[in-house]
């Protein structure tokens, strides 16, 4: 039995090279190729998990009653880690020094973010080099002295941040990948093995410049929608009616107005000020006000001088045919969601796998129904649910009632009819 034993130890320890080495070697291709990341990312994820297959460490993570934990939570149990809660939220659960003790993994996605360094501090005495800590907080500043310090005593640290909220599907989200100090390997390769589980997209990023970086995708945006949705507020403009008259181009405008007015204000917040405390922030923030400023004057004075501001501009911006690609993608996501306001049907299976499109489909489809667009998606209870927009020259309420009865037979959910004009 001994004899086996250490044959596993050193099976174990050629593997652990061999992953180090592949990592290595996968950050190289993608300096040379210039590679999407996650082209060879998976092929590491796969290494960890075979690697890890009979051996979990035991994972913790702190803040599992919010959001994004319990998404994490959850990422874990995918990937066969044991895993358990830390919250304040959770009184009669485990304190943060117990967690620390009870696992090896220690996942922190924390808010306020700047709670994060006053946990380590408490449970840093309990803390080893075997320990591995990761976070998904969406500002890194306040996270860089305590990070330092447990990396210099060998603790392995990955900092990570899904650019995605909470209650969407993972799956072709992009997360950012920050190994921290000079022992991240380790944490890395978890956090490689858990979202690449969730099929995200995973894209590297040097920690130290997160915040620079991120800033103009996250503070620069939240800073605008918020300040446009007060102007709406104290001028008392009706965004219903926006809504009803609105262009295509106001259309796209006020799902990404709302997608950032939904959110807490108290995230908006903390990505406004972080966003201002860079350099770059504030530079990009003075040049925005001062042209929106000068625009503002110009457009109020007589004469054909306003269009002279954008010329140069654009051909700019544009240098690489974005606006080519960007003008597909919006001409598609605008046609479904046309269609979708038109006629559509909303259809929950009780399960997703493979044949179930085909389920909800053929009903319909044999009753001369026409599809424009199929919008679907899979829930976190297993289920798949399915929103149709059907093509109302193709519909009698006849054929639409038998679809639906089928639909019911087949063991599917009809959820609601809806006709909006």
């Amino acid at each position: 039995m001994l004899e086996v034993s250490q044959w596993v130890k050193k099976m174990k320890q050629f593997f652990e090279k061999w992953v180090l080495f592949l990592n290595k070697a996968i950050l190289k291709a993608n300096r040379l190729l210039k590679l999407p990341h996650s082209i060879f990312d998976n092929a590491l994820g796969q290494a960890v998990s075979f690697l890890s297959m009979n051996e979990r460490k035991p994972a913790v993570v702190y803040g599992h009653k919010g959001d994004m934990g319990g998404v994490t939570v959850d990422l874990f149990k995918i990937s066969g880690y044991p895993v358990y809660g830390c919250d304040i939220k959770e009184p009669e659960g485990l304190t943060a020094i117990e967690a620390a003790q009870k696992g090896r993994i220690l996942f922190f996605s924390v808010f306020p973010i700047g709670e994060i360094p006053k946990i380590i501090s408490a449970i840093e005495p309990f803390l080893t080099s075997q320990h591995v800590i990761l976070d998904n907080a969406s500002e890194k500043e306040k996270l860089v002295p305590v990070y330092k310090t447990l990396d210099q005593r060998g603790i392995s640290i990955c900092s990570t941040h899904p650019m995605c909220k909470h209650d969407q599907p993972l799956h072709g989200q992009k997360v950012l990948l920050m190994g921290v100090g000079g022992n991240f390997t380790e944490a890395k390769s978890i956090a490689m093995e858990i979202y690449g589980k969730a099929g995200m997209v995973m894209i590297e990023l040097p920690f130290n410049l997160h915040d620079a970086e991120t800033g103009a995708t996250q503070g620069f945006i939240h800073w605008i929608q918020r300040g446009v949705g007060m102007a709406l507020e104290q001028t008392e403009i009706d965004p219903r009616r926006l809504m009803e008259i609105g262009s295509a181009n106001y259309t796209l405008y006020n799902e990404s107005l709302w997608r950032t007015l939904i959110q807490k204000e108290e995230i908006s917040a903390m990505l406004i000020e972080s966003f201002f405390r860079q350099e770059s922030g504030r530079k990009l923030g003075r040049a925005f006000l001062e042209i929106l400023g000068r625009l503002m004057e110009v457009a109020q004075t007589e004469g054909d001088l306003l269009s002279g501001q954008f010329k140069g501009s654009f051909e700019k911006l544009d240098q690489n045919g974005l606006s080519k690609r960007m003008n597909e993608e919006t001409t598609a996501i605008l046609a479904e969601i046309a269609n979708l306001q038109l006629q559509s049907l909303r259809i929950v299976s009780p399960s997703d796998e493979p044949g179930t499109l085909i389920r909800v489909l053929a009903p319909i489809a044999q009753e001369g129904i026409s599809i424009l667009t199929i919008r679907g998606s899979s829930r976190k209870d297993g289920t798949a649910d399915f929103h149709l927009a059907l093509d109302e020259k193709t519909i009698t309420p006849e054929s639409l009632e038998r679809a639906k009865e089928a639909l019911i037979q087949a063991g599917l959910i009809v959820e609601n009819i809806e006709n909006n004009h």
